[in-house]
């Protein structure tokens, strides 16, 4: 080994302690809003608050239910209710959405940490 691949393993190794704080180590808060999208715009609700909300899809109503900072498509007008059964959303980055009514939930905030989609 000469001495610049000593060096570049030295540097190598001094660097990771850095990357790992700054891409898995830090810590966040709970998200505390998801976007709301529908034929009509988009909006933010509130995570802190619990409750339904009745959105007017472009086949009907979908309902959208917030509990313990968690939201989830609770109802909806479409067929095969896959939004339904995605569940609850409470982790920054998740989304659903009920692709025939054209209405939509993320969980706004940086998501914590790599999945396998990364890579």
């Amino acid at each position: 080994m000469t001495r610049a691949d000593f060096l570049a393993l030295l540097g190598g190794a001094a660097l990771l302690p850095v990357l790992y704080w700054r891409h898995w180590g830090t810590e966040q808060g709970p998200p505390v809003a998801a976007r709301l999208l529908d034929p009509g715009g988009d909006r933010l609700v509130r995570l802190d608050r619990n409750g339904e909300y009745r959105v007017q899809g472009s086949r009907g109503v979908s309902v959208i239910e917030v509990r313990e900072g968690r939201v989830r498509f609770a109802d909806s007008a479409c067929r095969n209710r896959h939004c339904i059964h995605r569940g609850w959303l409470g982790a920054a980055g998740e989304t659903a959405a009920c692709v025939p009514n054209r209405v939509a939930l993320q969980i706004l905030g940086r998501p914590r940490g790599y999945d396998v989609i990364n890579y």
